[in-house]
């Protein structure tokens, strides 16, 4: 049993994580009220199609009463397939909301063999007992598909309490038959672990995975686009310090993004269609998109840089757009929670999720 390393953090001491946890509150689903004992979140680790081999990670916060661990004793039953990488036990402070006993737990999957698992996981923390279901489909691996690198996993303790959120991605990720790994953030190690990436063609990094790049990570990120891999950097102002951290990699792209929000906007879902957007192989067989408190993107060198998506509030920005430079590519995306972008209740209707399968399977540069 292990104490929690941040016992009382606000949300301004926790970056992009403690908006995360932000974002959880203000969501649809079980959680939107706040943390209640007995509640889990995500609700179910449903990790869809992936192939053999792949890395497959994600994590789970479980809720109780109290504001101190003494005592409280944690249980894990896990099924054959599923291992429990992690425990951690402590207490948070939801700013008004109170403090909460919390546990958070990280699994990775066996992706050994091909098989269609479904078990559940079974937890204790203190006199809360739950059952979180976890499936995957794992699938043989094929050549020609699309590898990509998605850090941080989104199935993840700061996610959402609801599992449906995933929907979207899920299907996308089947119907674009994606090779697909998932990494957790161990704040422990380097982000990308000093593991070699040429395997990938795509590499996503969002969230924590963003904040939290090191040195070495950078470097990693930079050979792995001077060999031609590409690379989408999701972020926005809303979850501090991740656009900071984005321009670090766009800016010797031809990209900068504004760490800013549109005030006159506010609350208010930006829709886009015709000519905002701009003819590119990335956005073909788009009608029409959608963006909630989005950052806009400046081409600062348009040798490299292109808007893909303008951003009408924003004379001469955009929302997307892509820096090509050699054989790399780097895509800047607006928007943070990139799963719930593409799948939430403001964006329904949207060509969102066909956008990103465009940004991810799109014609790469040559190599």
């Amino acid at each position: 049993m292990h104490r929690f390393p941040l016992p009382v953090p606000q949300w301004s001491s926790l970056g992009p994580i403690g908006l995360l946890l932000m974002a959880i509150l203000i969501l649809p689903g079980p959680l939107a009220a706040g943390p209640v004992a007995g509640k889990v979140q995500p609700d179910a680790l449903t990790f869809g199609t992936v192939r053999v081999g792949a890395t497959v990670e994600g994590s789970l916060r479980v809720f109780e009463d109290g504001d101190d661990t003494t005592g409280v004793a944690v249980k894990i039953k896990a099924p054959s397939f599923v291992r429990v990488k992690d425990q951690l036990l402590g207490t948070q402070t939801y700013g008004n909301l109170g403090t909460k006993i919390v546990c958070d737990i990280s699994v990775s999957i066996d992706t050994s063999k091909s098989e269609d698992y479904v078990d559940n996981l079974d937890i204790q923390v203190g006199n809360q007992n739950v059952t979180v279901p976890v499936s995957v489909l794992v699938q043989p691996r094929e050549a020609g598909l699309t590898r990509l690198l998605v850090v941080e996993t989104p199935f993840q303790k700061f996610s959402t309490g609801d599992s449906s959120d995933f929907s979207a991605w899920l299907d996308l990720v089947k119907e674009a038959k994606l090779d697909v790994d998932y990494w957790l953030v161990d704040p422990k190690q380097p982000v990308l672990r000093d593991k070699d990436l040429s395997n990938f063609d795509v590499a996503l990094v969002s969230g924590g995975g963003l904040f939290r790049l090191g040195a070495s990570d950078r470097a990693s990120l930079k050979k792995f686009l001077k060999r031609g891999g590409r690379l989408i950097l999701p972020a926005q102002y809303f979850f501090r310090g991740t656009v900071a951290a984005a321009n670090e990699l766009l800016v010797p792209y031809g990209l900068r993004m504004d760490d800013t929000e549109s005030q006159e906007v506010g609350q208010k879902v930006i829709e886009l269609n015709g000519a905002d957007i701009v003819e590119d192989p990335l956005t073909q067989g788009l009608q029409g998109l959608k963006f909630h408190r989005p950052s806009p993107i400046n081409v600062i060198d348009k040798t490299k840089g292109k808007i893909l998506v303008n951003a009408p509030p924003y004379p001469d920005a955009g929302f997307v757009a892509v820096g090509r430079s050699g054989k790399g590519e780097v895509v800047a995306l607006g928007t943070s929670l990139w799963w719930n972008w593409i799948g939430g209740q403001r964006e329904k209707g949207a060509d969102n999720a066909r956008l990103l399968q465009n940004l991810i399977t799109g014609p790469r540069q040559k190599r």
